[in-house]
């Protein structure tokens, strides 16, 4: 497989998550002026990188925030053209503006306005997944699902302490990727057969969001090991998630009578790395 390929899947998958397709209406003294974009607002210098080396553009650092952008017409028809091939989910926006700026950008103000009404179309049909089918290994799509986790997805520990009785805390592992559309969520089942979707309503998403989570760590290995070798930012949390799952050892009624020392020790330096 063509690691040209493999890179474009990547970039589509980071699209779904933080990025965006769009077209801006700025007015100034009378005069209103349309501009065409492409760019991932909530970025790392590591993913920010990728896509400036990959297909140009420009960074804007804020803080902790690299923002990626690019907007001149020459440099985004390349772009849109590798990248909608492998979109699920923002994939009608991405071809409406790649035939608007091909045809010459005519009718800014239906544009404009067609554009926020694609941006604002949510899928919220939740279907059932046959988990009985075996996992797809396709890198393609794999590089695509790393995309996603490397900007809304989640390797995590938690720690929780329960009743005064437990001699010992409780360290839960989970990975988990959520959005508002269900669209990614359900590719990430279909691809790997595993784990559940829920809809879970918060304060930060009005609407609620649809989140795919595995905690069996028979399927988080499995899933680590598929996801890893195309990640860009998220690698060192996925190795660590790993080392967790694989050397985990089960201690009978262990929060009640103390985990040994050493098992202890290696929970807690997982959850604090």
């Amino acid at each position: 497989m063509k690691n040209r390929e493999i890179d474009n899947a990547s970039a589509a998958g980071a699209m779904e998550g933080d990025g965006s397709f769009y077209i801006t209406c700025r007015k100034s003294k009378g005069y209103t002026r349309y501009v065409a974009g492409a760019g991932i607002t909530k970025s790392c210098k590591e993913l920010a990188g990728f896509f400036v080396s990959s297909y140009s553009g420009s960074t804007n650092i804020r803080g902790d925030q690299h923002r990626w952008s690019i907007s001149s017409s020459i440099r985004m028809i390349p772009f849109l053209e590798l990248v909608i091939p492998y979109l699920q989910m923002k994939k009608e926006r991405a071809i409406f503006l790649l035939d608007w700026l091909k045809n010459g950008m005519n009718d800014k103000e239906i544009a404009y306005n067609k554009m926020k009404e694609l941006n604002e179309k949510v899928d919220k049909e939740l279907i059932a997944i046959d988990k009985n089918q075996s996992i797809n290994e396709n890198p393609i799509k794999w590089s695509y699902i790393a995309g996603l986790m490397d900007t809304d997805g989640s390797f995590l520990i938690n720690k929780r302490f329960g009743h005064n009785g437990m001699k010992s805390p409780n360290y839960i592992a989970k990975i988990s990727y959520g959005e508002k559309d269900v669209r990614t969520p359900i590719f990430i089942q279909n691809t790997f057969p595993c784990g559940n979707i829920n809809k879970k309503d918060n304060d930060k998403c009005v609407n609620g969001r649809f989140v795919w989570e595995i905690v069996v760590k028979a399927d988080m290995v499995n899933f680590i090991k598929r996801v890893m070798p195309y990640l860009k930012v998220k690698q060192k949390n996925a190795e660590i998630l790993l080392d967790f799952c694989e050397n985990y050892k089960a201690v009978k009624k262990g929060h009640r009578f103390g985990i040994p020392k050493e098992q202890l020790e290696f929970r807690e330096k997982c959850y604090q790395d």
